[in-house]
C-alpha cells in the first residue's frame, strides 16, 4: 500500500543504462531490383599460333626488273701456255740525257819543234818582224 501521505516528487533523468545483448536474426528480406551493366574488364592473354595455311596458287603479272648485278666470281684455274710469235720491231727510242763530261788526261810528252814548219809560217805572213805563228 501506498502512503497517503506523500509529497509531490520531482522527475529526473538518470544515466543511461548497460547495452543489452543481440536479438536474433530477422526474416529474409525480399529480391531487389535488377543491377545495372558493370565496367568492361581487361584484356585477356595473346591466344596460342594456329597452324600454317596451305600454300595458294601462282599469281599472274609481267615479270619484274632486273636486281642489281651480283659480286664478281672467283678467279678461274689457270689457262695452258699458248704458242706465241714474235712481234714487229717497236719503235727506235730517244736519245738520252748527255753524259757526265770527263776527267782532265794527264799531259802528254814533250813535244819535238821541227823547225822547218816555222819557217814557212814566217814567210807566208805579212808582218816579216813577228815573234812566231801563233803571235
Amino acid at each position: 500500500m501506498a502512503p497517503t501521505s506523500c509529497r509531490h516528487c520531482e522527475t529526473k533523468q538518470g544515466p543511461p543504462g548497460q547495452p543489452g545483448s543481440p536479438g536474433p536474426q530477422g526474416p529474409r528480406g525480399p529480391v531487389g531490383y535488377p543491377g545495372t551493366a558493370g565496367l568492361r574488364g581487361y584484356p585477356g592473354p595473346p591466344g596460342r599460333q594456329g597452324s600454317q595455311g596451305i600454300k595458294g596458287s601462282k599469281g599472274e603479272g609481267d615479270t619484274g626488273l632486273p636486281g642489281p648485278p651480283g659480286p664478281p666470281g672467283l678467279p678461274g684455274i689457270r689457262g695452258a701456255d699458248g704458242e706465241a710469235r714474235r712481234g714487229p720491231p717497236g719503235i727506235q727510242g730517244q736519245s738520252g740525257m748527255p753524259g757526265i763530261p770527263g776527267k782532265r788526261g794527264p799531259p802528254g810528252p814533250a813535244g819535238v819543234c821541227d823547225m822547218s814548219l816555222c819557217y814557212q809560217a814566217y814567210s807566208l805572213r805579212q808582218d816579216r818582224f813577228s815573234k812566231g805563228p801563233n803571235s
